[in-house]
């Protein structure tokens, strides 16, 4: 089969190369190598398809420029042990995905698209050795993938058995397939920040050669450590790197802006820099650490215990100690920093003698974080003794509770930052919760419920459009008194030394407000890069010790890692020790439809109903609800089983809804909310489906009849079914028997 026929299988957003019979990408016009094909946009399969004879294959161009494809590349017999030693698992651990061979044993590739949120923190590939040869490769941004037409050895490249386009959807990329290629220093040697860092990089700098580290990456990771450390160093690297054959200094400004802007990935920081420096023979005095111990041992070593209290402490205790002080916000010895924490912790092993994995490190930081925010008093209660016991206190009656951290985990686009905003609606307006009146909000307190809205990840104009529509916002843009501050993407912040002063600065000025962050990766992405590294989890609960002392309550927005599947806690993407810091979980997810093409199922976008679900500190929930994406709201159905068989039981009823009026779709949905409000499961008169439409003031009588106008209508296309009473009629969704 030649390569025409084989990509008129390919999907559609796949940037395709040509290539001659050895691989290489030409130009199509003449036949002559590509040299830089990175920078072709590429074909599309018709584009492609009338290119001329000098086409003797065809390569997929890997990355962004394909919708986001990752390859990876077995490539003989020690690729699979290779894979084990990498990952930990066998490759068929790896979901069913598109793959292509050239034919050869053990030769095949498997493609994988990668979420959007991954770009900016990955590497261009990574490779693997064996007795000197590559046998296993990741390949992303700047590489292209040969799938079909002519291979130099064994004729022609193909698809793998059951594996073509044709025959099956491209799986998203697992995370643990994708972290080898996220950027890091976690590889370098551990360098330990301090105040006068500006300064010593200067000093570091005068040891890096530029004539030596000319490269784009080199002169990239330079500016961008110098930008991380002080942002007033500009002239410092603009002289650095004015030597340098390819120096262009309109260049070196316009890359410095976007450090801070338009570069979303993992930084390089002076440790980079110190690495840089050190190779070039810089060196510098080893700082000791028995000042902050003394300090330390001063501030938690019992008074007037004898002469106990004054022995020299063990070093795994002297350790132990140190670490106790550098997650104590209340400590002289506190450090914000995650990284730099984890960096003085080991330090600071390394000089007592202590021997400490980086593991090890990264738990007993993690257990002290833990051991702050659930208090040092005194556990139990004695036998004769009264038990005291705290009653639950919610925010959102048995759904969130108060002065603790609530997740909501979706996929892009489900609509966790309008729930959010339907959130602050409920506890300003002093309404239930998506119209659930079992979601009553608490009492406001004097002066009502402040909120911060850390909504990092959204752009300013999207924010805006989410609180208008809630009258949370004016149209001229002034914000609502009880929103103490709006955080968007222009305030360009995270949870780093920056944002982390700013955070303690605002839940001090008003203890007991209600933060909610969107989102938890966002927040962490330019510090750990991953949301899968156990530091981000550690940042979360650093972020939850410094919000317990101010009595806030944080409701947290998570990202989700498929667009259907995992619900409640497992629907939080990242890192275990996060989902592990909330007390219960919001999970928003797409309804499915069967794809006519491929009869697969896949995630409905287009359906205004989404399936949620609540696992934690209150009752277990399922519910199928529906959002009205124009006003921001959204209505509680009711059970997810029952009524999205009640909605969708067959083709008909399907039909029935598609054709409704806007009405009559919602006065349906005011049916659910009456059930609800009313505690009626047989079913509501018409003047109770009319008093929840117009709650808290009584319907008129036009607005009575027009609502029994809609429900009659709705009767008949067999969506409600009426139960006639002696005195009333009242209204029920069908069965599925009818």
């Amino acid at each position: 089969m030649d390569w025409a026929t084989l990509i008129t299988e390919a999907p559609f957003d796949w940037a395709l190369i040509p290539l001659d019979g050895n691989k290489r990408p030409i130009d199509p016009e003449t036949g002559q190598p590509l040299v830089k094909w990175q920078s072709s946009p590429g074909y599309d399969i018709d584009g492609l398809s009338q290119l001329n004879g000098c086409v003797k294959a065809v390569g997929l161009k890997l990355g962004p420029d394909s919708g986001g494809v990752v390859a990876v590349d077995f490539d003989g017999p020690p690729a699979v042990g290779k894979f084990k030693e990498i990952f930990g698992r066998p490759p068929t651990d790896l979901p069913p995905t598109i793959g292509c061979t050239s034919g050869k044993p053990s030769r095949g590739q498997r493609f994988f698209l990668v979420d959007q949120d991954w770009w900016p923190a990955m590497l261009n590939g990574r490779k693997w050795k064996d007795n000197g040869s590559v046998c296993l490769e990741l390949r992303w941004a700047g590489h292209q993938s040969v799938i079909a037409g002519a291979h130099p050895e064994t004729g022609s490249y193909r698809w793998l058995p059951h594996s073509s386009p044709a025959e099956r959807e491209m799986a998203t990329a697992p995370d643990w397939l994708l972290e080898p290629l996220i950027r890091n220093e976690s590889n370098l040697e551990p360098y330990i920040p301090t105040g006068e860092d500006s300064t010593r990089a200067v000093a570091m700098l005068k040891f890096v050669d530029p004539l030596q580290r000319s490269s784009y990456d080199d002169w990239l990771t330079i500016g961008m450590a110098l930008h991380h450390t002080d942002r007033g160093l500009l002239s410092t690297w603009v002289d650095w790197a004015r030597p340098m054959p390819n120096f262009d200094e309109a260049e070196c400004l316009a890359k410095w802006a976007s450090f801070g802007s338009e570069y979303r990935g993992k930084p390089a920081t002076i440790r980079s820099l110190h690495h840089h420096a050190k190779a070039g023979g810089y060196k510098e005095a080893r700082r000791k650490i028995k000042d902050r111990l003394s300090l330390q041992a001063e501030t938690a070593t019992p008074k007037g215990k004898g002469e106990e209290a004054k022995k020299e402490l063990p070093p795994i205790d002297q350790w132990d100690l140190m670490l106790k002080g550098l997650v104590d916000p209340n400590h002289p010895s506190f450090e914000k920093n995650t990284i730099r924490r984890q960096i003085r912790a080991a330090t600071a092993a390394r000089e007592l003698g202590v021997s400490a994995s980086p593991q090890n490190v990264r738990a007993t930081l993690l257990q002290h974080q833990r051991n702050l925010i659930a208090g040092t008093e005194e556990k139990g209660t004695r036998g004769g003794e009264k038990a005291k016991f705290k009653s639950k206190e919610f925010l959102i009656n048995n759904l969130i509770a108060l002065r603790c951290l609530t997740g909501i985990a979706a996929f892009n686009k489900v609509g966790k930052t309008k729930l959010a905003t339907e959130l602050v609606a409920s506890l300003i307006h002093q309404q239930p919760f998506m119209g659930n009146p079992e979601w009553m909000p608490a009492s406001s307190p004097p002066g009502g419920w402040k909120f911060i809205l850390w909504w990092v990840d959204q752009p300013g104009a999207d924010s805006s459009s989410y609180l208008k529509a809630r009258g949370l916002m004016d149209d001229d843009g002034t914000l609502h008194p009880q929103i103490v501050k709006l955080y968007t993407e222009e305030d360009d912040l995270a949870w780093d030394d920056a944002g982390m002063d700013r955070l303690i600065q605002d839940t001090a000025e008003t203890p007991g407000v209600v933060l909610i962050t969107d989102s938890f990766f966002h927040s962490i992405q330019r510090i750990h890069g991953s949301d899968q590294e156990p530091e981000a989890g550690g940042a979360l609960i650093d972020v939850q010790t410094l919000l317990s002392q101010t009595e806030t309550t944080h409701v947290c927005l998570f990202h989700s890692p498929k667009e259907t599947g995992p619900v409640g806690i497992n629907a939080i993407r990242g890192h275990s020790s996060a989902g592990g810091a909330v007390s219960g979980t919001i999970s928003l997810h797409f309804l499915e439809k069967r794809d006519p093409q491929s009869s697969k199922w896949v995630a409905d976008k287009e359906n205004p109903h989404r399936r949620m679900v609540f696992e934690g500190r209150g009752p277990y929930s399922d519910l199928l609800i529906r959002g009205d994406w124009e006003k921001g709201t959204f209505n509680v159905l009711g059970n997810f089983q029952q009524k999205l068989s009640e909605l969708t039981d067959d083709d008909r009823k399907a039909s029935a809804l598609e054709e409704l009026t806007e009405g009559q779709r919602q006065t349906l949905e005011w049916v659910g909310t009456a059930i609800g409000m009313w505690n009626a499961n047989d079913g509501v008169t018409v003047s109770q489906v009319a008093g929840a439409m117009v709650h808290p003031r009584k319907p008129t009588h036009s607005e009575v009849e027009n609502t029994r106008k809609q429900l009659n209508a709705l009767v008949k296309k067999e969506l409600l079914s009426p139960i006639k009473g002696a005195l009333s009629t009242r209204y029920n969704y069908r069965s599925v028997d009818g």
